[in-house]
C-alpha cells in the first residue's frame, strides 16, 4: 500500500487515551468507507489503525519491562 505518515502517534507524544481513540476511529472509518465501496481509503484505514495498534503494543511490553 502507499499510504504513509510523517510521524507516528506515538512520537507526537499523545496520551494513551488518544491513541485509542485514534485506532478506534480508524476502525470505524474503515468499515464506512467499506460500505461506501471506497475501498482504498478502507485498506488505509485498516492499515493505520494495525500500525499505531502494533505501536502501542511495543509501547505497552517497553513500559511492563522498565516497571515491572
Amino acid at each position: 500500500m502507499s499510504f504513509t505518515h510523517s510521524r507516528s502517534a506515538l512520537d507526537i507524544k499523545l496520551e494513551i487515551y488518544e491513541v485509542e481513540a485514534l485506532i478506534d476511529w480508524h476502525h470505524e472509518n474503515q468499515y464506512r468507507s467499506a460500505d461506501r465501496a471506497e475501498y482504498q481509503e478502507a485498506a488505509n484505514s485498516k492499515q493505520r489503525s494495525d500500525e499505531l495498534e502494533g505501536q502501542l503494543k511495543a509501547h505497552r511490553d517497553a513500559f511492563s519491562l522498565t516497571s515491572g
